[in-house]
């Protein structure tokens, strides 16, 4: 046998028994000592998130205490709005699945890309169930040219939410979830309950414009009671507090997640609401302190600006609703 030959042979063998030579990474659902660069884990430790980066393609392994489906999803907007998802998990047969998904709204659902019209675009993956803990390994490109795909930048940092199910249907929902950070340095965990804030946000908000629709009412048709001024200004101020309140609930919400606010047209509507509310009792009080011949103009600035306040605070509501897709 030839010198050439022998050579060839050993490269295949090499290339069969160590094929992380040849991908960069060997995916196959098992997550060894130091194979991966960097590494966090949510939930007491429950849930494990590794990753490392080999030119152009991202290679992740997700494992959790679970014999159901573990999922991973990045750069959400609120809660898991817009992220770009992918679930795996391992059936009864031993067989591994994976699905490249994206979320349409906060709450879901997160069909597979493909029923969005975009790609399937997990290069490889692997996954494996063993002593109650399903790992799955995978691997896709940075940027893969998906709508449906979010760029996994993570050497610049990119926020995740984690999940995983005691069920392998993956529309099933999760037993525990989260929010965390991928990028340099230590992971950082952010565990549950920012779906409570949502609710407090919402529920905030829609009491704060009934209240401010009872004050104006109580402006409109109780002047010949001697209790409607005070009653009034009661009213305003806790449409206020519930309003900025509820504010204040979203903004943690959007830090724990993402930390840009802006980036969907209900928040900026919202911030105009709420910017209306807070102007307009202060123009109210003007009424009573200012000068009187500036006083008619601040009562109808002040009006005005209730009225405003109101339709703008309901066309938040109608959209933040939409965005959960109650309507």
């Amino acid at each position: 046998m030839s010198f050439k030959m022998i050579l060839l042979f050993m490269c295949c063998i090499v290339l069969v028994l160590f094929p992380s030579l040849l991908l960069g990474q060997n995916i196959d659902g098992v997550v060894e000592d130091n194979e991966y660069v960097n590494e966090v884990t949510f939930d007491g430790g429950l849930y494990e998130l590794s990753w490392s980066i080999d030119g152009s393609l991202v290679y992740i392994a997700m494992s959790a205490r679970t014999t159901g489906w573990v999922a991973v999803g990045f750069d959400p907007i609120t809660l898991m709005e817009n992220a770009d998802m992918v679930f795996g998990w391992v059936d009864e047969s031993g067989t591994a699945f994976t699905l490249d998904t994206f979320a349409t709204g906060p709450y879901g659902p997160h069909p597979p890309d493909e029923e969005l019209g975009g790609m399937q675009d997990i290069v490889q993956f692997a996954g494996i169930e063993r002593d109650g803990i399903t790992t799955i390994e995978f691997s896709r490109n940075i940027e893969t040219g998906d709508e449906y795909d979010k760029p996994l930048e993570v050497n610049e940092g990119v926020t995740v939410i984690w999940a995983y199910s005691d069920s392998d249907e993956y529309t099933v929902s999760h037993e525990k979830s989260g929010y965390g950070w991928m990028g340099p340095g230590e992971g950082k965990a952010r565990q549950q309950g920012l779906g409570l804030l949502l609710v407090f946000h919402n529920v905030a908000l829609s009491v704060a414009f009934f209240v401010m629709i009872f004050a104006m009412i109580i402006a409109r048709y109780m002047k010949k009671r001697r209790w409607w001024m005070r009653v009034h200004r009661l009213l305003e101020i806790t449409g206020v507090i519930l309003s900025v309140a509820g504010i204040i609930a979203v903004e943690y919400i959007v830090f724990s997640i993402s930390g840009d606010h802006f980036r969907i047209m209900h928040s900026y509507i919202g911030f105009v609401a709420i910017l209306l509310l807070i102007l307009a009792p202060i123009f109210g009080q003007l009424i009573l302190k200012g000068k009187k011949e500036r006083k008619r103009f601040f009562r109808v600035f002040h009006r005005w600006l209730g009225r405003i306040a109101l339709l703008t605070t309901l066309a938040a509501i109608i959209y933040g609703l939409i965005q959960i897709q109650i309507l």
